[in-house]
């Protein structure tokens, strides 16, 4: 797999500092635009640099997708993004009209790490699915859609309120990051 370099002003910082930020930076994006699939991405760009389309395209993964709730955690969709952004199957292997040799393998050495990602909101939520989500950390599940409910939520009166996903994104950032740094996938070695 290639190596990725942190931005300058990361550089310098340790494993633990990092994750600090990392975390800071997710959480503090999710509370503030309010997307968890672009908080999750726009944090990679923050630390490791991507194509800002790429942000953009991650608009409505977030809410457990277009936020109705009912699909993939928004954190789980961007952090899958960024991941392939990087280590994905590259797309001149891809064809509709004929079978390419390395495709096959192309796609199951890319889901490597993807796989590792999704096995952490397994391991501490149970599922990958928004509302599994709200359940096993808030112990019931938010439309929020919902009028009534999406007011209460933003006045910090309801769980899920308006922390809630701030740190459900933040910490899905720290397992991305995490993920790369236990796979030696930076160029500059951390503390």
């Amino acid at each position: 797999m290639k190596k990725i370099i942190f931005k300058e002003k990361y550089r310098d910082l340790s494993t633990s500092k990092l994750l600090e930020k990392v975390y800071e930076v997710a959480a503090g994006f999710e509370k503030h635009s309010q997307s968890c699939s672009q908080s999750i991405v726009a944090t990679t760009d923050e630390f490791i640099g991507l194509n800002p389309k790429v942000i953009q395209a991650a608009t409505s993964l977030c809410g457990g997708t277009a936020m109705q709730c009912f699909g993939t955690c928004g954190a789980l969709a961007g952090g899958l993004m960024s991941l392939d952004y990087f280590f994905g199957r590259p797309s001149e292997i891809l064809s509709f009209n004929e079978t390419i040799p390395s495709t096959e393998q192309a796609l199951n050495h890319a889901v490597e790490l993807p796989i590792l990602f999704t096995e952490k909101f397994f391991n501490e939520y149970g599922g990958i699915i928004c509302l599994q989500i709200q359940r096993k950390i808030a112990g019931r599940f938010v439309y929020s859609k919902n009028p009534v409910e999406a007011q209460e939520i933003k006045k910090g009166r309801l769980v899920p309120d308006s922390e809630f996903c701030p740190h459900v994104v933040g910490k899905a950032a720290q397992w991305l990051f995490q993920i790369m740094i236990d796979k030696d996938l930076f160029d500059n070695k951390l503390e």
